[in-house]
């Protein structure tokens, strides 16, 4: 039986070939640019800023609690876990006597610390029992990469993590911009915004268990506008909002708004939808707010169980006075939020951080005033804005009726609020001045943070 040759591929075309899938190949890649370009720059940018700001970070704690928080990462290895009323260890008592925080060393001498924990801020008691493990787990575990990677000291490889969870930020926030079809100038210059704010500086280049929140709140709404429009299954917000309040229960504002937002999407569009979207919708918000309800109220059931004694006296109690409740409509509309204020360690500009206030609280307003297109805008408006004005006083009065005692709301704790500000932000910029502005000011904001942080902090 005969077989036909099969001839020998020739060397030119095997070259032609090559230079074929080689231009493919490079033709993609410029595609993809083409685009990705505005994510890719928010993730160089995030990383560059994040990286030289933590880079130049002294041994100095910052303090916003980072002291507690050290001790809580380096306890992960060995208990996994820190209990109410537990001392603080050795390390981070050192840390304490050697290189302190803003208002400098306290304790013991730094060159003979024998863990004589009266003399330390909070009677040498730790106040991060109140988290669960998650967050430290995370950081322990991503700290040790980048030391492996690096080199660099555990505390500062610690520190680095929160650059990972504002890459994570950005993305689901540029994301969710997309979703409402916001011009690209617009959506890089708020991505920036975000990487410049000086909350960011706090929360992400430090370890802070406000690292993860923006991220969280930003993947929360997310969730619910995808769900919305019908674009994803509204069961997503279960497990999102299960872990985002086991990571922060702060979280529990940002849930708050979405199921805000959806109960109002579905009363105002109640015959588009249809009996089983409806429902559907309906449920999985009620399942949301439930699940983490209740992963909450475990949580502190095992909190309580695994208490080793009462936890340090920090003061913060104070007397129920509905005058302070009621002042509080305006708090998370105000330039803690943001940073907007002037900062003595950044030594930001305070002309620097005020306009980032002003375009949130301007956009929270505009946006519930404007005319909508549909009820998908007018509902997460209304959401909006009852967060930013209702939300603080509850949240007072609820930590007033389950713990017996009123606790201060600050400003702070509006970080997982801020992807819904933004969005409000966005609808406002209409016209090319306005998407030119925002998107240089964000650019600005990202440089003159970064220079301060190289310079001063």
């Amino acid at each position: 039986m005969s077989t036909t040759p099969v001839p020998e591929p020739r060397t030119d075309d095997l070259a032609v070939k090559s230079r074929r899938t080689s231009g493919d190949v490079y033709a993609g890649v410029l595609r993809w640019i083409r685009r990705s370009w505005v994510p890719i720059v928010l993730v160089l940018a995030a990383s560059i800023s994040g990286g030289i700001i933590t880079a130049n970070h002294s041994d100095q704690l910052a303090p916003f609690d980072e002291w507690v928080y050290f001790d809580y990462v380096v306890k992960v290895p060995t208990q996994g876990i820190v209990r109410q009323g537990e001392f603080m260890g050795h390390e981070a008592l050192t840390a304490m006597a050697c290189n302190g925080d803003s208002f400098g060393p306290r304790g013991e001498p730094c060159d003979n610390v024998q863990d004589l924990h009266a003399q330390y801020p909070q009677q040498g008691k730790t106040s991060a029992d109140l988290y669960t493990p998650i967050y430290f787990v995370i950081t322990w575990a991503l700290g040790k990469a980048i030391q492996f990677a690096t080199g660099a000291e555990f505390l500062m490889a610690a520190r680095a993590t929160g650059i990972f969870w504002l890459v994570g930020g950005v993305l689901v926030f540029y994301k969710l911009l997309t979703l409402f079809k916001v011009p690209r100038l617009v959506n890089l210059g708020l991505g920036l915004a975000v990487i410049g704010a000086p909350t960011t500086f706090w929360a992400n280049t430090y370890i802070s268990t406000d690292a993860p929140v923006f991220f969280t709140g930003a993947l929360l709404l997310l969730a619910g506008v995808s769900a919305a429009m019908g674009r994803s299954s509204p069961w997503w917000l279960v497990p999102i909002a299960i872990f985002g309040i086991l990571l922060k229960v702060t979280t529990i504002l940002a849930l708050g708004l979405v199921a805000v937002f959806l109960v109002l999407f579905v009363l105002s569009s109640w015959k588009a939808l249809g009996r089983s979207r409806r429902l559907q919708l309906l449920t999985a918000t009620v399942v949301a707010v439930g699940g983490a309800a209740l992963s909450e109220l475990v949580w502190l059931v095992i909190r309580s169980r695994m208490s080793v004694g009462p936890g340090p006296d920090q003061g913060l109690a104070t007397d129920f006075l509905w005058r302070d409740i009621v002042g509080q409509l305006t708090l998370f509309l105000n330039p803690g939020v943001l940073g907007g204020g002037y900062d003595p360690i950044l030594r930001l500009p305070q002309i620097i951080g005020a306009p980032l206030v002003l375009g949130t609280v301007a956009g929270v307003v505009a946006f519930v005033c404007m005319k909508h297109a549909n009820s998908l805008e007018r509902s997460l408006s209304i959401a909006t804005i009852t967060a930013a004005t209702v939300f603080a006083p509850l949240l007072a009065v609820t930590m007033y009726v389950l713990l017996g005692d009123v606790f201060p709301v600050i400003a702070r704790y509006a970080v997982t609020l801020i992807p819904a500000f933004l969005v409000a932000w966005a609808f406002m910029a209409q016209n090319k001045f306005s998407q030119w502005a925002t998107l240089v000011y964000g650019a600005l904001l990202v440089v003159t943070v970064t220079t301060c942080a190289a310079l001063f902090a």
